[in-house]
């Protein structure tokens, strides 16, 4: 078995791949659509497609080259080009035949314009390929690419291309010739497996990898406490430990103040300037997509939900502490409800921001469409009450599957998307007392939650549950 072969064997071998392979399936109605549809005029669509293929592959050469002895793997940090490039090829060669179907041109003509779609599919595979190897900060552009793809489609700038290649094929596939050879050359540069080798790598497939995104959080924590202390941090430690030094040394309320001080401590250090502005691009994103039949400036009251799921309770941890089963039970308690009020004071902060900003936003139009900037809704703030203690309850009871979080937390929000389109077309009223006590409720079975697994579980973990 030659070298490549062992490589792609991985694509059938990763089960954290199979949930990408159903994505990645249901993009390619977009890229048969033209033929299947006469009427159908956009033939850009398999580039959706080859921009996930791109970000799959690149991340699962990138685990490999990062692994400690792969650079005594003989040939290796050349066939992983190789299997970047090959894939990118045969994608990209039989998606671009889609051309063939264009209408008003004939066969000679029109496979040249098949090669030429597929070099600029080639191309956006490759982009894809060089976003994801710039670590955290092709992360971020990559969390940006739906509207890349909503702006284009928007502005129609695919079907100005598409006009563009079919009228001149040969210039696109030059382009993509020379971009396919430079990539190729740096593909193969030793510095790419130098840098990967031995590095804790953050990719896409990660979610699935507990002890991997544990190393991660742990270096970066690590690097940030190798910087300047800031300010903050050293308010924060002074204000925590005086707490702490108030009560006795094996108190509940000493285990409550220390819990979360140690839950919180990690996160001040990577409170940065940058993240105030990060609160304002979510402000005008979920200010701007509303429209009559639903609004999505109320999904940002789900936010703090999201990160409840992703925090670590210590209801059942994986080390013998300090701390028995009444002190757990109470540091549960204080850590949930100290984040609590920390989120809902920043969610009531948000609220009154988009209220001052929204007489400054002007509408935007887009062609037919017109975006107004609609202010949250601080009607809509028991959301957040509601939700929340249903995600503590959640981390609770499953406190190491994260791809399980993951999909929860994706149900929460289509399930108050739908429920606000059918409340505005069926006109389903809510007496307003079932609000607060469905608010208690939620609480109350955290806090059941919560005991059971404190009082009643084993004071240490060793499941995977």
């Amino acid at each position: 078995m030659t070298i490549l072969r062992a490589n792609l064997k991985h694509f059938y071998q990763f089960r954290a791949l199979w949930l990408w392979y159903f994505i990645m399936l249901c993009q390619i109605p977009l890229a048969v659509m033209p033929i299947i549809n006469n009427k159908f005029n956009r033939f850009f669509g398999y580039l959706i497609l080859s921009f996930f293929v791109g970000i799959v592959v690149f991340s699962l050469q990138q685990d490999i080259l990062a692994k400690p002895f792969s650079f005594c793997m003989p040939g290796h940090r050349k066939v992983s080009r190789k299997a970047i490039m090959l894939i990118g090829a045969i994608l990209n060669g039989i998606l671009g035949m889609v051309f063939l179907a264009y209408p008003g041109i004939t066969f000679p003509y029109s496979l040249l314009v098949a090669i030429a779609g597929g070099c600029v599919g080639m191309t956006i595979y490759l982009l894809s390929v060089r976003i994801m190897a710039k670590g955290q900060q092709g992360n971020v552009w990559l969390g940006l690419s739906p509207l890349y793809i909503l702006g284009i489609v928007i502005l129609d700038y695919d079907k100005v291309i598409q006009e563009a290649m079919v009228s001149n094929p040969f210039i696109f596939m030059a382009i993509g010739s020379i971009i396919c050879w430079l990539m190729w050359r740096w593909l193969g540069q030793d510095t790419l497996a130098r840098k990967l080798c031995g590095e804790i790598v953050p990719g896409m497939f990660d979610g699935w990898n507990a002890r991997k995104m544990q190393k991660i959080r742990q270096a970066q924590i690590q690097k940030k406490m190798g910087d300047k202390v800031t300010g903050l941090q050293s308010r924060l430690e002074e204000f925590f430990i005086s707490k702490m030094q108030g009560y006795k040394f094996l108190s509940q309320n000493r285990y409550s103040w220390g819990q979360i001080y140690a839950d919180l401590g990690p996160v001040s250090l990577f409170l940065k300037p940058s993240a105030l502005l990060t609160l304002i691009g979510i402000l005008l994103y979920f200010g701007y997509c509303n429209t009559n039949n639903f609004s999505l400036s109320q999904m940002v009251f789900l936010l703090p939900a999201i990160g409840a799921l992703n925090m670590k309770l210590p209801a059942c941890p994986s080390m013998l502490l300090p701390g028995g089963r009444h002190e757990r039970f109470t540091g549960v308690l204080s850590l949930a409800f100290f984040n609590t009020i920390i989120a809902g004071v920043a969610m009531i902060i948000l609220t009154v921001m988009s209220h001052l900003i929204e007489p400054l936003l002007p509408p935007i139009h887009i062609k037919m469409f017109t975006l107004h900037y609609q202010a949250m809704d601080i009607g809509k703030f028991y959301l957040f009450l509601l939700i929340i203690p249903i995600a503590f309850s959640l981390t609770v009871i499953i406190r190491r599957r994260l791809i399980l979080k993951m999909l929860i937390a994706m149900a929460l929000m289509q399930i108050i998307i739908f429920w606000n389109i059918f409340n505005k077309n069926l006109e389903i009223t809510i007496p307003p007392v079932v609000i607060p006590i469905a608010v208690i409720a939620s609480w109350l079975i955290f806090v059941m939650v919560t005991h059971h697994f404190c009082m009643k579980r084993c004071l240490v973990s060793q499941t995977k549950g």
